[in-house]
């Protein structure tokens, strides 16, 4: 097993060269190359101090989303807008090499197109790079549907998509098989130092359901930090218990069984999303780590099987594997009742979708900056820039092209609020959770001071659990 580790930890593995057609491989050798290569640009330490999260820059959407509704940024909302009617106007389907093409020259194009334009020419250096962040999250909220691979697959057979996407899902869904069939399995199988094992469970289970709320979000960004939230907090109790130095030996078996106890769906996809959409420049050593760790864990349980594994007692191991299997196969066969059910329900013109507030909070958005999502009444200009990707530039001002129908300023205002509202809830209830969380962690710490902590830390659950774990030093 400890051998296995380390061949799967992104800091002990060889640098090899990618070949030119990633995509053609299977799933375990695509990850073997894109370790190598990450590693080319990650340090073999773990880059997670206290030093490097306190210079963690900040992020404020609104405050982004308030400079691009200011009247000299208008350029830069029909640039965006053109882009967006080009990409899901121009071609039926993308392959994904084609989205990531387009979407990262598109955020190079716009990036540029700041230096123009106020308020953006004016922004200091930090605020610029929240911009930048703004920018991306808006732009690939809306291509959410089109480039994350279970999203499209939702929408079309499966044989239609492209090599990338159609692996994605396939690869998300043998990883699954192989997190229900090994859904028993417990720490001591994976090599975990009995001297830790039974105090981890509070732990893990915080890091899973850190982990479980990447596919509760669509921006790149958002999903990275739901890993390296997870990822921190399985930090945090290995460098309390001194054990941090063990590389695979105590890293990724923690996080194998995070996955598999978490049940963490769709994981295949959010990594490869997360690595074709985030802008290079945002993914810093610390994310490429724990990016590449991630990957080491979902191949080692792809591949897994029990000759892997740490057994003590081949017949109660046995017993276990089988009745396992039996639960898993009750509870396929109510996931097949219940999939029925809803697609007979689908059908009825009436059926409501199940609520959601983030949903709620994203049409609010698509509603405030409607001219971003529609088509102009005229055809958008495209600039050829090498020959194959479109990049847009700004229709024409004219009185035809100007959309009959306008909202008034009262509607504008009520979105507005609507929108402030509901994220300010949202953050509410998460940091809410998020104290809760860890004052079931540490019982014997009172409540205030855990919520003291939190704010000061502004609620980063990683950072949390480091400072929460010292005080018993």
């Amino acid at each position: 097993m400890s051998e296995l580790l380390r061949e799967s930890d992104p800091a002990s593995q060889q640098v090899s060269s990618p070949s030119p057609s990633p995509e053609s491989k299977t799933y375990n050798e695509q990850n073997d190359s894109e370790s190598g290569a990450a590693e080319k640009k990650t340090p073999v330490k773990e880059t997670n101090t206290e030093a490097v999260q306190e210079e963690e820059p900040f992020f404020d959407f609104q405050m982004f989303i308030n400079d691009l509704k200011n009247p000299k940024a208008e350029p830069l909302v029909k640039y965006t807008r053109s882009f967006l009617s080009n990409f899901v106007t121009q071609k039926k389907f993308w392959t994904a090499e084609e989205q990531e093409k387009l979407v990262r020259n598109f955020k190079v194009f716009i990036y540029g197109k700041f230096s123009e334009f106020e308020p953006f020419n004016t922004l200091d250096r930090a605020k610029l790079n929240n911009a930048q962040e703004g920018l991306e999250k808006l732009i690939m909220g809306k291509l959410y549907p089109f480039c994350f691979s279970p999203e499209l697959a939702s929408k079309i057979d499966i044989e239609e998509l492209d090599e990338s996407h159609k692996n994605d899902v396939l690869n998300d869904q043998f990883l699954e098989d192989k997190i229900a069939e090994y859904s028993f399995i417990e720490l001591d199988n994976l090599d975990v130092p009995n001297k830790i094992s039974t105090k981890l469970s509070r732990f893990l289970r915080l890091a899973g359901k850190e982990l479980n709320k990447i596919n509760h979000f669509k921006a790149p960004r958002d999903k990275m930090v739901c890993i390296l939230n997870s990822c921190k907090v399985i930090f945090g109790i290995l460098r309390h218990f001194k054990l941090d130095k063990d590389g695979a030996d105590s890293f990724i078996p923690l996080l194998i069984y995070v996955i598999i106890h978490g049940n963490v769906t769709k994981l295949v996809s959010n990594v490869k999303y997360i690595e074709r959409f985030r802008y290079e420049k945002f993914l810093k050593s610390e994310d490429q780590y724990y990016l590449s760790s991630l990957q080491a864990a979902t191949n080692f349980i792809i591949n897994m099987n029990r000759k892997d594994l740490t057994i003590k007692d081949e017949i109660e191991f046995d017993a276990q594997y089988t009745v396992n299997q039996e639960t898993q196969k009750k509870l396929r066969e109510e996931k097949e009742l219940k999939q029925k059910q809803e697609q007979e329900a689908s059908a009825h013109p009436l059926t409501e979708s199940p609520y959601n507030p983030i949903d709620d909070i994203t049409s609010s958005m698509v509603s405030m900056f409607s001219d971003f999502f529609t088509n102009a009444a005229s055809t958008p200009a495209v600039a050829e820039t090498d020959g194959s990707t479109a990049v847009p530039t700004p229709t024409p001002t004219s009185k035809a092209a100007t959309p009959k129908r306008r909202r008034s300023s009262h509607n504008r205002a009520k979105d507005d609020l609507f929108m402030q509202t509901a994220v300010k809830k949202m953050e509410e209830d998460e940091q809410a959770e998020t104290v809760e969380s860890l004052v079931e962690m540490f019982p014997d710490l009172p409540p205030e001071l855990i919520e003291d902590i939190c704010i000061a830390k502004k609620y980063r659950t990683g950072v949390c659990v480091d400072t929460l774990l010292n005080l018993y030093e």
